[in-house]
């Protein structure tokens, strides 16, 4: 398709379309049609933005032409396992006071 962008490193094995307006991410590898106004990531590349839209719950804004602004899944998890651990760190200390409470009590 016309103002596709193929980033560095990236392969697309096979025949078939890459539509219009889409963006393979450095170093995918896309083994099927990628659809018109994509953003396609991966091993194997997968759509994670289509029609200025997420696919698969990746990330949110817009991405435009620039590679550096491809959504990072590493980076993405690892926000969601440090969130994750603050609540579990709350939990602890809540759990904590509960049990210094009952240890007081007993006295």
């Amino acid at each position: 398709g016309d103002n596709v962008v193929v980033a560095s490193g990236a392969k697309v094995l096979g025949s078939f379309k890459v539509g219009a307006n889409s963006k393979i991410g450095a170093g995918s590898v896309v083994l099927k049609e990628v659809p018109p106004n994509s953003t396609v990531v991966g091993i194997p590349g997968q759509v994670v933005w289509h029609n200025g839209k997420k696919v698969n719950g990746m990330s949110c804004g817009t991405i435009d032409l620039e590679h550096d602004n491809l959504p990072d899944p590493v980076a993405e998890m690892m926000n969601c396992m440090q969130r994750n651990m603050i609540k579990l760190e709350e939990r602890v200390k809540q759990l904590e006071g509960e049990m210094n409470k009952n240890d007081t009590k007993s006295l």
